[in-house]
């Protein structure tokens, strides 16, 4: 099982890189893949609603 760890503010070039991540980690294990958002900053969905 592969598990990709966020950590800190998703914002401008941090969610093109954590899509890159994400994406090669499906590739190599798609049926055992977890994402864990818990260490991701929550001002991404504010800032996207200003």
């Amino acid at each position: 099982m592969s598990v990709v760890q966020v950590n800190g503010a998703l914002v401008a070039d941090g969610t093109a890189a954590l899509r890159r991540a994400v994406a090669g980690e499906f590739l190599r294990s798609p049926g055992f893949l977890a994402l864990d958002l818990s260490g991701s900053a929550k001002s991404m969905a504010t800032a996207s609603m200003r």
